[in-house]
């Protein structure tokens, strides 16, 4: 309630993401850029994912760096860094829904709410990426 200077936990969510939730740099980037941006990790297995939450995403899914829970696999495609998956579903760029108000979000839960980038048609590479996503 705003009155009693409490916030939801969507509200928590948005500012642990801000505060704490820094990207890593892709596996073969240079860290001095020189002014350059960073490729991005296309490699024969990885496909495009995006997600829904906290103003929206695209990313880049490498599985082959998904190794543990942790590891850094998705690759944002607007800042170009990379993520876990949990902490990707709460990253974005756009502040597009700042009143809107996730009921049960969990960023554990994150196979519910990455999905599968819109440009995949033929049903059985659809199908074969979905069911990496749900593994």
């Amino acid at each position: 309630a705003p009155s009693c200077g409490l916030i939801t936990k969507t509200d928590a969510e948005r500012l642990c993401n801000a505060l704490i939730y820094g990207g890593a740099y892709p596996p073969r980037c240079k860290k001095e850029m020189n002014g350059g941006s960073l490729e991005l990790q296309f490699t024969d297995r990885s496909f495009k994912v995006y997600h829904e939450c906290f103003g929206k995403c695209k990313g880049l899914f490498v599985p082959e760096l998904y190794t543990n829970p942790n590891a850094s696999c998705i690759q944002c495609m607007d800042c170009r860094l990379m993520y876990p998956t949990h902490k990707f579903v709460v990253h974005g760029h756009k502040a597009q829904e700042n009143r809107t108000c996730h009921w049960g979000f969990d960023s554990a839960n994150w196979r519910a709410y990455i999905l599968l980038g819109q440009d995949y048609t033929e049903k059985e590479e659809k199908a074969r990426l979905e069911l990496f996503l749900d593994e």
